[in-house]
């Protein structure tokens, strides 16, 4: 029994690190997304400050339409999307991971209170002996 509690604890250790990648997994996603909104407001700012110099640069407004349709709102949604998917993914993941690691905790606990009772049983018996012979 105290084989298998060293292997279930092994478990949640393992478990414990997979979902601390998880947490740091979702740290990188929350920077990325960050980082793509500050960088699509700075180019579309760009691309519309351009905009208002059309006249002293020809290849303002063709620069200003590629900005606009590479870092416009559907960009901003389809990136947002997938950050929310990835995610809901490894939060899920998380919580599989939570309720594993609380159902391993419970066998151990129900272990270690099998071996508390084997220990008394064995105690009250040797108890007996003694007192009979």
């Amino acid at each position: 029994m105290q084989r298998e509690i060293y292997r279930l604890e092994d478990e949640i250790r393992e478990l414990q690190k997979e979902k601390e990648v998880g947490e740091d997994f979702i740290d990188e996603v929350n920077r990325g997304v960050s980082h793509n909104d500050e960088e699509f407001d700075r180019r579309y700012s760009l691309a519309t400050g351009m905009g208002e110099k059309r006249g002293r640069a020809t290849f303002a407004e063709k620069l200003m339409s590629r900005m606009q349709n590479n870092y416009g709102q559907i960009k901003r949604q389809q990136i947002a999307e997938s950050a929310n998917n990835m995610l809901n993914k490894a939060f899920n993941r998380i919580y599989e991971i939570e309720d594993a690691i609380a159902n391993k905790r419970q066998q151990i606990s129900n272990l270690e209170n099998e071996i508390a009772r084997i220990i008394a049983a064995q105690e009250e018996e040797r108890r007996r002996h003694e007192a009979c012979c």
